[in-house]
């Protein structure tokens, strides 16, 4: 029997995508101070400035979500390694984000959840050499 998570680039797309165009959003709304974030938040970010934060966000989780989401929605040979860097990123990200703002959100575990996931579904997915790449399988 075939295993349904197994070799699942549009899955991962269709994770990625969301993710990246979320990142690119809180990004937008950091920088432009749409998005309120409580003072003792504010206070803890590095120079108490949001839109560094933002760009940071944008540069380092909304970039890597884009790439992995394009490979894998391309079925590129590169899909997988990209989305499990991808998901790695954000999971460290939104590690580093709790720990330095010492406050837990619900979309910060919904974005570890989701991270972990495409981590895991890219981990599935990643060429082995015991079995053909993507490519040479469709």
């Amino acid at each position: 029997m075939k295993d349904p998570l197994a070799r699942s680039p549009r899955l991962l797309s269709a994770l990625c995508w969301p993710l990246a165009v979320l990142a690119y959003g809180g990004a937008v709304g950091l920088i432009l101070g749409v998005v309120e974030l409580s003072v003792s938040a504010v206070d803890r970010i590095p120079a108490s400035n949001t839109a560094l934060a933002g760009i940071a966000l944008a540069i380092v989780v909304g970039v890597p979500m884009t790439i992995a989401a394009v490979r894998t929605q391309h079925s590129s040979v590169n899909g997988a390694p990209s989305a499990f860097a991808a998901g790695v990123i954000l999971v460290a990200w939104i590690l580093v984000q709790m720990i330095i703002i010492r406050e837990v959100d619900y979309l910060q575990i919904a974005a570890l959840t989701a991270g972990v996931v495409i981590t895991v579904l890219a981990l599935r997915d990643f060429p082995r050499p015991d079995r053909p790449s993507r490519q040479s399988a469709t």
